[in-house]
């Protein structure tokens, strides 16, 4: 059993969600039973952003508690989800300040059953990247004990370099556990199309939905928010290859002109371009799961290009979902994004796709090389095509045993601060 700790049932422990309908309006209920019902039906999807999916896996292990409950039982952990790292980081280096320290928002029963080696605090940071100066500063700051049980604290990063401190663990990422979806079977398909409608009324939609066979697929709706996506749909429109992929694009391209040329700008080595109506060929949304049954190889871009915001790598669902889906990938994001995806225990399609792309630093160059190796992917034959998908069989295989031993990783960690299975 897993005793998990909320302050208040009706919405998550110390940061607030950052989801489009207030968790306020739904409590978690108190006996797990009813939780796991609560949180597999449709009308409380936004609860995800209150259970951390670290723990979606074990919804018939948990057992829902609040402090006056805390002497009821041996061991609890309190689950925070830290959803804008970047900024909330701070609170932990300075956890505790009286104002905004991590322990200011601590119920004082919880403190002081930490300081009788009671229970855990568990903190999940792996839903957006923070600078790695202050996760070190964070780190650093947990070391002292003198004031607060820092040492029951415990930080779930994406960053595998920090696995060997006794705080800091690598468990599977939100963003990984949500995007591996279908071959987990532990939650819904997730749909582009974000509507609010019912669950029912979507995988109707979805199973009456179906696209013709295609060579690729690009997920680039926010086109606009940084300047790989309008590169490749230039790209694969100057060779012609719009009408082998399915696109999804906001405004179903009717902009594309003035998003191109806005976001190149700041690249004097490209040339403005007007870009013809591309609405024929594109999506405003495309059913996820059914799109990528519908293709060969997925073009993936990351949130971020580069790292000059964040000097962090993260890996997210864009690359994750692959897993899920057997599915070939080439990536325009950060330099070594593949190389971060490898040291989580994942596999890439080398020699199969040259990608030496992933370790060049200068953005364009990196860009122009990865839509080298599109371009070989589209230019192949139907056998051809065969050929490769057979060769990275064994590499899907792996990846998606790699997700359940690092599940398993999980239970074992869990296990050490005192739950049953």
């Amino acid at each position: 059993m897993i005793n998990l700790l909320f302050d208040d049932v009706k919405k998550p422990n110390v940061f607030l969600s950052n989801a489009p309908i207030q968790v306020s309006d739904h409590p978690l209920p108190s006996s797990y039973i009813e939780h796991k019902n609560y949180i597999l039906s449709n009308e409380n999807w936004n609860i995800y952003t209150q259970l951390s999916l670290l723990f979606k896996q074990f919804l018939d292990n948990l057992n829902i508690i609040n402090p006056d409950e805390i002497n009821s039982v041996s061991s609890f952990i309190y689950p925070v989800i830290m959803n804008e790292p970047y900024f909330h980081i701070r609170s932990i280096i300075n956890n505790s300040h009286v104002d905004f320290g991590f322990w200011s928002h601590i119920n004082p029963k919880i403190i002081e059953s930490l300081r009788k080696k009671k229970g855990h605090i568990i903190i999940d940071i792996s839903t957006e990247p923070c600078n790695e100066s202050e996760l070190n500063a964070a780190i650093e700051a947990l070391k002292d004990c003198s004031q607060f049980p820092n040492d029951r604290i415990h930080l779930n990063l994406s960053d595998q370099r920090y696995v060997n401190n006794k705080n800091t663990h690598c468990f599977p990422s939100t963003l990984e556990c949500h995007a591996i979806q279908k071959f987990s079977k532990l939650y819904e398909s997730f749909d582009l199309d974000t509507n609010l409608i019912s669950k029912k009324e979507r995988r109707k939609i979805r199973n009456n939905t179906h696209y013709n066979k295609k060579r690729y697929l690009l997920l680039n709706n926010r086109a606009d928010k940084q300047i790989s996506g309008p590169l490749v749909v230039h790209f694969l429109n100057s060779i012609n290859a719009l009408d082998k992929g399915l696109i999804s694009l906001d405004n179903k391209g009717n902009n594309f002109s003035e998003i191109f040329n806005e976001s190149i700008k700041n690249y004097s080595n490209i040339t403005h371009e007007e870009i013809p109506n591309l609405s024929n060929y594109v999506y405003e949304g495309l059913y996820l799961s059914k799109a990528m049954e519908s293709v060969d190889f997925n073009i993936v871009v990351e949130t971020h290009l580069n790292r000059d915001v964040f000097d962090w790598p993260l890996i997210t669902e864009k690359i994750f979902r692959n897993v899920s889906y057997d599915m070939p990938f080439i990536v325009l994001g950060p330099p070594q994004t593949l190389y971060w995806f490898r040291q989580l225990g994942y596999s890439t399609f080398h020699p199969y796709i040259d990608e030496s792309y992933d370790e060049i630093n200068n953005d364009f160059i990196r860009i122009k090389s990865a839509l080298k190796e599109i371009s070989k992917l589209i230019a192949l034959s139907d056998t051809e095509m065969k050929k490769f998908k057979n060769k990275c069989k064994p590499i899907h295989e792996k990846n998606k045993q790699n997700f359940l031993n690092r599940q398993n990783e999980l239970k074992v960690f869990l296990t050490t601060l005192g739950c049953t299975f």
